[in-house]
């Protein structure tokens, strides 16, 4: 739902024409811009990505000069930012910046890296990897991981409740793990185990995380609420958090955009709660993920 005319994009474009009338018909400075632009400005900040898109395809198609570019700049920066990894969306917005002169060139060659870099990472490797001859995580499991998702490490015990590197752990489903290393520090845990053959599509993801982690009921049920939430964590009572995805290779296996998404997301959370100062009176949390993938995941 989108403030003022409606959900969908209908709101966002009922607030687009009637922007381009006001521009129209009136002076840049009397009231009825002002209110138009601020309606605007309201409707595509509540606005999600697809609204946007919809909003921006329906209005330019009947009007190519409908919005000035301060206006379709703002629209696609907004959905860019719920979709940073989305390679159409990034096209889509670079190729509308470039109808506006050099000036934009830079921020429109941007964007178009980014939106090469999903591709590039995934061509003919949408699953997770374990390499041959690594049952045991020695060279590592899903050697191609580190770097494109964040920093993400294969580990072959259970020594995550030692180490405090700010990275996600990967480990292959038949290591061996030491007992001594597995037994967790002093203090209230709360351990998240989920089921990566119950998270093929973003509404299996966001269904295994709301369950495991009891997420709050205003949860969004989209990847910035699942961010939001990642780094929130407020209505668990618990001073260490482990996050643990069985059949790791099984998450989002079809979707390498939205697999970017969620293990960028995990990758962030990690660093976030490593970098977050201690709470007096609460200790240092420690929030630790591992995605455990068989070791011949194909």
């Amino acid at each position: 739902m989108t403030p003022g005319d409606g959900s969908g994009v209908r709101g966002p474009a009922s607030a687009a024409r009637a922007l381009g009338r006001a521009l129209d018909g009136a002076g840049a400075e009397s009231r009825e811009v002002r209110d138009a632009v601020r309606k605007f400005v309201e409707t595509v900040t509540f606005a999600s990505a697809d609204e946007i898109r919809g909003m921006l395809r329906e209005v330019l198609a009947e009007d190519w000069t409908a919005l000035p570019p301060w206006a379709r700049n703002l629209a696609y920066r907004l959905a860019c930012l719920q979709r940073p990894d989305d390679p159409e969306l990034l096209r889509e917005a670079a190729a509308d910046l470039l109808c506006f002169g050099p000036a934009w060139d830079a921020e429109a060659e941007d964007l178009k890296r980014r939106a090469a870099e999903p591709e590039q990472w995934f061509s003919g490797r949408t699953r997770l990897r374990c390499s041959e001859g690594t049952r045991h995580g020695t060279a590592g499991c899903l050697p191609e991981m580190r770097g494109r998702y964040g920093d993400m490490r294969p580990l072959n015990d259970a020594a995550w409740w030692e180490r405090h590197e700010a990275v996600v752990r990967v480990v292959p489903d038949d290591s061996s793990l030491p007992a001594v290393s597995a037994l967790p520090p002093t203090g209230l845990i709360y351990s998240a185990r989920m089921h990566g053959k119950e998270m093929r599509d973003s509404d299996g993801v966001f269904t295994q995380f709301y369950e495991a982690l009891r997420l709050p009921d205003y949860f969004g049920w989209n990847w910035n609420a699942l961010r939001d939430c990642l780094t929130d964590l407020h209505w668990i009572r618990a001073e260490h958090f482990l996050v643990t995805i069985d059949d790791a290779d099984a998450v989002l296996c079809e979707s390498a955009e939205e697999r970017v998404i969620l293990f960028r997301a995990l990758d962030d959370a990690v660093k976030f709660w490593a970098g977050k100062p201690e709470i007096p009176g609460q200790g240092k949390i420690t929030f630790q993920v591992v995605l455990v993938c068989p070791p011949d995941a194909p």
